[in-house]
């Protein structure tokens, strides 16, 4: 037997379970636990809104995955699209803010609601538009 690589403090309901789920998933594999071994680690107020959105299965019976999607529903709803982009086009550059910090701030704010792509070519069409220079 062996010691494990770093640790994961429980996830409670007021952190951010995406964060939370990824450092797990970090967790995992720098431990080299296999899919039947993982459990996420959470508090008592979790464990009953897993236990909530369960029914009639207990959340020791569910395997990993399923209780990662039953707290993604939960803890990640829908983002409307079309408000998400009228505030993206709404972000102004602040004076002062150079042209690669307002970029990395903008790239930073939608990381949470997965619009890689769409975001990188809105950024690119801005800056362009905007012709700021450092």
């Amino acid at each position: 037997m062996f010691g494990s690589i770093g640790t994961v403090s429980e996830f409670e309901a007021t952190d951010d379970w995406k964060l939370y789920q990824e450092r797990l998933e970090q967790y995992f594999l720098a431990n080299g636990i296999e899919e039947g071994r993982k459990i996420p680690v959470v508090g008592l107020n979790t464990y009953k809104i897993i236990k909530d959105l369960s029914d009639l299965v207990l959340p020791k019976d569910r395997p990993y995955t399923e209780i990662c999607e039953l707290l993604d529903g939960h803890f990640s709803p829908a983002v409307p699209i079309f408000r998400k982009r009228i505030e993206f086009y709404n972000l102004r550059q602040s004076e002062g803010e150079t042209c690669g910090n307002w970029y990395c701030y903008k790239h930073y704010y939608y990381d949470y609601y997965d619009y890689y792509i769409y975001i990188s070519v809105c950024l690119c069409i801005l800056m362009y538009v905007k012709s700021c220079g450092d």
